[in-house]
This record gives C-alpha cells, structure tokens and sequence, in this order.
C-alpha cells in the first residue's frame, strides 16, 4: 500500500482474500517478505482449515505455556530475543504471556485476548515448521511440548 497513513507492516486482509504490505514502515527492511508472507498465509490456513480456537488441546497448551514461562520469564525472553532472526519466537513468547512482559517486537498487552493469543500462536508456530527452524521448533517442544502436540494435531492433514 502506499496509504502514509497507514501503520501496519504486514497484514491479511480477509474480506478480499489478500495480503498487502506497507514499504514506508520503519521496519519494513528488517523482514523477510518470504516470512511475513508465510505467517500470512498460516492466518489463511488457521481461517479456513485448522480452526485453532476450536481445539482445546491447542489452547490447554498454551495455558501451560503461559504457567511455564511465567515461573523463568527471563530465560524464555533471552533465549527468544538470541534465537530470533524471524520475530516467531518473541512474537509466541508475547502471546504465551499476553504481552505482559517487555518482549522486542512482542505486542503490548491490549492487542492480546485469548482468540489473538492462539491465533498469533497458530500462525507462528506454522511458519517455524514450514520454514524449517529445528532449533526454535526443538526449543519450543522441550518447553512447551502440550503447544506444540496441539499444533501437530491442528496440521496433522496438511
């Protein structure tokens, strides 16, 4: 877009089926179109196949996640913020904590609600299994091993 009024980066505009970026954010060339689209089209995938706030595995999973992360938030929020070339990981660890920690690139505490939560986990969690990052993924099922069978079961027929 070259709305200057705008402020999102990237985002998935359901009503028409399309994905739209915006070139002017200060950010912009800290992203990888590949990823950014990527975990666009993980939203897509969550919308209209997954259906991640149907499964209450998934969401248990983040609830242990959260309980988890709470006892050592440091640890989760260094590991995250080293391991991070793509924003997945700080963008989960904000999500499991629903922002209640200062998270670089997490999201503040409004964004997130229990629909926001699992779907920003759905959709990140997809990205690092289709992008292939074995470290991150190793991490996450070591810490938060109920998430990541939730989200097994969720792409389990893709």
């Amino acid at each position: 877009t070259d709305d200057p009024g705008t402020s999102f980066l990237f985002d998935g505009r359901t009503q028409r089926d399309h994905f739209v970026y915006n070139p002017r954010h200060e950010y912009f060339n800290e992203y990888s179109i590949q990823e950014a689209f990527t975990h666009e089209l993980a939203h897509r995938y969550d919308r209209y196949f997954a259906h991640s706030m149907s499964s209450d595995l998934f969401k248990q999973g983040l609830l242990e996640a959260q309980a988890t992360f709470n006892s050592n938030p440091d640890f989760f929020i260094e590991f995250a913020s080293k391991n991070n070339p793509n924003g997945f990981l700080t963008d989960i660890m904000s999500a499991i904590c629903a922002g209640k920690h200062p998270i670089p690139g997490g999201h503040n505490p409004a964004y997130w609600n229990m629909e926001t939560r699992v779907r920003e986990c759905f959709a990140n969690l997809f990205s690092l299994d289709a992008l292939g990052y074995e470290k991150s993924i190793s991490y996450l099922k070591q810490f938060f091993p109920t998430l990541w069978q939730g989200f097994q079961e969720l792409v389990e027929d893709l």
